[in-house]
């Protein structure tokens, strides 16, 4: 892992202010990406010869919480290629971005994936699939398409966050919520913050969860909060068919003491060790234009919530409202046009329903 002293990626902040820093409540971490989902019947969620859409779980999840909330930081790592624009949009919604580190020599994180009728997402090769859909390859698409996984793997990791990248004023923060990136680099995060008696969430991501063993996942898990695995993941660590909620049960005696199971279209599941108590929060009822991002904006809105009204259900309900506007948008940054009088109103709506 290199240091932010590495002469061959140089880290800086991505924008330069001489304006005191507002205290920070709210924190996401993880990786930021840039987009190419195309829909199950060929649209495009992306303009064509653009820079894609900004994605990555601390994306989504900064945006969701900057619905509900003023005070929001955000940690992350972008390459040079990040649009200014994009920055200078996430700073003028109000989100300190001390914490965004741009990133020397190191190529952008590019996520192309494709969308199936059933709601599967897979992803694609922009060499192969761009020339069939008469779509112009870009360079840095072509880069990409050619690396072999361990390469994207490599990228990823070079641009995942470190504890050195967390402002040192962000140890203030009343809560963080560590989006998903290779598990081993989520353990530091977990145990300096936990020095701070910060609320934890935290987001293992499909990718990582199955490689790991239930003594590596509760090292990981023996400081956090709250886990918020989706279905998938559930699955992919327990097995197909396994029973969520004694999954819940098991994950929670591995240290959280909330468990959140988020199941899509199928709503989410939350589980209290202390009461034993199980929620079933169904979804609101969105128009879905791109799924994307929704189980991590749920995730920002869950943590704002949950520290808001110091209730699960409550919470649950952040979540969801935030996630049926992730579900609306092609992109987190469209989530930052999102007020929170707007929110409010699904949120009383959605209250109603539940009661």
């Amino acid at each position: 892992m290199e240091s932010n002293n590495s002469p061959n990626s140089e880290t800086r902040s991505p924008l330069e202010t001489d304006s005191q820093p507002r205290p920070v409540s709210y924190v996401a971490l993880g990786p930021f990406t840039r987009d190419y989902q195309i829909g199950a019947r060929g649209e495009l969620f992306f303009e064509v010869g653009g820079p894609g859409v900004l994605g990555g779980g601390a994306a989504w999840a900064m945006a969701s919480m900057r619905i509900w909330a003023r005070r929001v930081g955000v940690v992350s790592r972008i390459s040079p290629t990040y649009p200014s624009s994009w920055i200078h949009r996430i700073e003028s919604a109000g989100i300190d971005t001390r914490g965004l580190r741009m990133m020397n020599d190191v190529p952008a994180e590019l996520v192309f994936g494709r969308y199936f009728e059933n709601g599967n997402r897979e992803a694609y090769n922009p060499l192969t699939v761009f020339p069939v859909m008469s779509l112009p390859v870009s360079e840095e698409a072509r880069h990409w398409g050619a690396l072999d996984l361990a390469s994207q793997v490599e990228v990823i990791r070079q641009l995942s966050p470190t504890v050195k990248d967390i402002p040192e004023d962000y140890f203030r923060a009343r809560a963080f919520h560590i989006a998903p990136m290779p598990w081993p680099l989520q353990i530091p995060f977990v145990q300096r913050l936990r020095e701070h008696s910060i609320l934890i969430t935290l987001d293992p991501g499909p990718h990582y969860i199955k490689s790991v063993s239930t003594d590596e996942l509760a090292g990981l898990l023996a400081n956090v909060d709250v886990f918020m695995p989706s279905e998938g993941e559930v699955y992919s660590h327990f097995g197909t068919g396994a029973n969520l909620e004694d999954c819940a049960r098991q994950l929670a005696h591995l240290g959280p003491p909330v468990v959140v199971i988020k199941r899509g279209t199928q709503g989410s599941i939350v589980y209290e060790r202390e009461t034993e108590r199980v929620y079933r929060i169904p979804i609101y009822p969105a128009r879905t234009t791109d799924a994307t991002g929704a189980g991590d904006a749920y995730c920002g809105g869950f943590l704002v919530g949950l520290i808001e009204t110091d209730d699960l259900l409550a919470a649950a309900r952040y979540g969801t409202v935030s996630a049926s506007f992730a579900v609306e948008s092609l992109g987190a940054l469209q989530l930052l046009d999102i007020e929170r009088s707007t929110a409010q109103e699904r949120l009383n709506w959605f209250e109603k329903q539940m009661s």
